[in-house]
């Protein structure tokens, strides 16, 4: 339910800066709120606290970034009113989304078991960007459980070349062989 209230919110602030063309702007500054969110706990406990008044946390919201567009201010003064700033990581990230996707980027998100060296990802996102055909924006994850290879996602899509699902298809595979008689 509130991932469906955070694309609306996304969706309409998206309408609304691109109408007024300032997408990136708005991206830049909602994505320092979000950063201040995740990194200063006394900042999100005062934002998120039930108590406090939507006005008093639009005036905190003013003295802790003044340099806000009028838009993304009015925008986070709407959220706040509504009581729903513990949505506005997610209303950012749907946000971006829609931004990356109308500038012809989308996220990669590429789990691997050790750390690439930077030519590697460089030449990973080259690859994903031609089988794409939009501009990749990588974000590596390390997993390693997934013990090699690589596990890429693209959205809904999952490309799986990880040595942990190749051992489990061959072993699968065993299993059926066991089974025949």
């Amino acid at each position: 339910m509130s991932s469906r209230v955070a694309k609306r919110y996304a969706q309409a602030l998206y309408s609304l800066a691109q109408e007024r063309g300032n997408l990136s702007r708005v991206k830049e500054e909602l994505g320092q709120v979000v950063e201040s969110l995740e990194k200063n706990e006394d900042f999100r406990r005062l934002l998120y606290h039930q108590l406090i008044a939507p006005k008093q946390k639009e005036e905190l919201l003013k003295e802790v970034f003044p340099h806000l567009e009028q838009d993304t201010r009015r925008f986070l003064g709407l959220v706040l009113e509504k009581r729903r700033e513990r949505l506005l990581p997610e209303i950012v990230y749907q946000f971006r989304r829609l931004v990356d996707w109308a500038e012809g980027i989308v996220e990669a998100e590429v789990t691997v078991a050790f750390p690439l060296p930077e030519s590697l990802k460089e030449e990973l996102k080259g690859k994903l960007s031609r089988l794409l055909g939009r501009k990749v924006r990588l974000k590596i994850r390390l997993d390693q459980e997934i013990l090699g290879g690589l596990v890429v996602r693209v959205g809904d899509r999952i490309l799986d070349a990880s040595i942990k699902k190749r051992l489990e298809l061959f072993k699968e595979s065993l299993r059926r062989v066991e089974l025949k008689p």
